[in-house]
């Protein structure tokens, strides 16, 4: 895993500045920004899959529909899974709650002190747990750009089986760094904020890229992807069975 490049990569095009002002922009959009930015974060990753060593593509603005088309399956996939946490987590507040007013009755400092510590390392425990369950499926969305499909138990199992321990790794380095940046752009008054977060955004696109590149190397099953859209030159010839083209042959002279 190559944890700097996730954050380095985007500035190797020329037109970096656009591809993060992109990011930037897509936080003022609610749901069909993120959507946007999804679809073209797969477009980056299925682009550095098929051709390793490649130039990532830039954004473009005449594709807005074909982005928000692919963005939409991992985001509904997400929101899906992310719903019995939600659940979970509620839940826990309010066994937090609860044991907070014990414990604020009965004057006992300690209690309140370790009911939070116990509460957020239950919160951070599971939305890592979240993330384990679903990377696998968000990948498998953007990449096979279906919905049924994305749902493979079967491969979430082994995508996690092989690469569990860089999955946690690469949260962490997220967890991390996205803090550092938080900071660093609550100094630029306010406003680097939402680069920061532009930032960690790709870095966390192009951690899934290694991870499910790191996946296959280690006998992972490959997602199927969409055939490429074939086009063809002028140049080319026509098919055999294609009727000859009618040619202007000079008139006779005289």
């Amino acid at each position: 895993m190559k944890y700097i490049c996730s954050y380095r990569f985007l500035f190797d095009s020329p037109n970096w500045l656009m591809n993060l002002l992109v990011g930037v922009v897509s936080q003022f959009v609610p749901v069909l920004g993120p959507m946007v930015l999804g679809g073209y974060a797969f477009e980056i990753i299925e682009t550095l899959h098929r051709r390793k060593g490649a130039p990532y593509p830039d954004f473009d603005t005449n594709q807005l529909m074909k982005y928000l088309t692919r963005g939409v399956w991992p985001f509904v996939v997400i929101v899906l899974i992310s719903l019995p946490l939600a659940a979970i987590i509620i839940i826990v507040s309010m066994c937090f709650g609860v044991g907070m007013a014990i414990g604020s009755a009965k004057d006992h400092p300690f209690m309140i002190l370790m009911l939070i510590a116990v509460f957020y390392l239950a919160i951070f425990v599971l939305l890592g747990l979240r993330d384990l369950v679903v990377i696998p499926f968000a990948l498998r969305a953007g990449l096979i750009q279906d919905f049924k499909p994305a749902f493979s138990l079967e491969f979430a199992k082994d995508f996690v089986k092989r690469v569990w321990l860089e999955m946690v790794l690469a949260e962490l380095f997220l967890v991390g760094t996205g803090i550092v940046l938080s900071m660093v752009g609550m100094m630029v008054f306010c406003v680097g904020v939402y680069v920061a977060a532009a930032l960690i955004t790709y870095a966390h696109y192009h951690l899934l890229y290694q991870l499910y590149e790191l996946y296959l190397e280690r006998g992972g099953m490959a997602i199927p992807l969409k055939p490429e859209p074939v086009t063809t030159s002028s140049a080319e010839p026509p098919p055999p069975d294609a009727p000859p083209s009618e040619s202007v042959m000079p008139a006779d002279e005289p």
